[in-house]
């Protein structure tokens, strides 16, 4: 019965897990309002460097962010799929 229904619960899961996360990095503005100077995220970084106009380290930031959103969802994917298996 569990594997049956994580099986089937597993794709909403997913897409709802990616839908948080994208709402969550468009919510810059409420960062750029809420920071004060020691505490800065990496949204309010980027936007500092780029208004500075430091375009090559924005890219590296942002390649940064990308490559660990892929790996945590990998190893994400992997310990679900591992999961899975084992019922």
């Amino acid at each position: 019965m569990r594997r049956i229904v994580l099986a089937l619960a597993w794709p909403s899961f997913a897409v709802g897990w990616v839908l948080v996360f994208f709402g969550i990095m468009r919510e810059l503005s409420a960062s750029v309002l809420l920071y004060s100077v020691g505490s800065e995220v990496l949204s309010v970084v980027l936007l500092k460097l780029w208004a500075n106009g430091n375009a090559e380290q924005v890219s590296v930031i942002g390649l940064i962010m990308m490559v660990l959103v892929i790996v945590f969802r990998w190893v994400q994917l992997k310990f679900i799929s591992s999961r899975i298996g084992g019922m």
